[in-house]
């Protein structure tokens, strides 16, 4: 019999981030390594490797961002949206 592990796997890399849209500052959730933020032109204009809990935001430009979430297993890619 086959056994499936991605609840597991999703449980350990359970990385969130709020609110969304954003203003000011964004939350994440769950451990990781290294947290990094680009632009829509690959740019990347945050990077950090210290875990923080909140990241503020408000000096960047209104616009979709994505956020890359190094954990130790695997690396977590979300979509934020920064308005003011």
């Amino acid at each position: 019999a086959c056994v499936s592990t991605d609840i597991n796997e999703n449980e350990k890399n359970n990385i969130n981030i709020y609110p969304n849209p954003v203003s000011d500052i964004i939350y994440i959730s769950g451990n990781y390594e290294l947290l990094e933020i680009y632009n829509m032109l690959g740019e990347k204009i945050y990077s950090t490797n210290t875990i923080k809990k909140r990241v503020p935001v408000d000096k960047f430009n209104d616009g979709i961002y994505i956020v890359n979430i190094t954990t130790k297993d695997n690396i977590v890619t979300k979509k934020i949206t920064i308005e003011k």
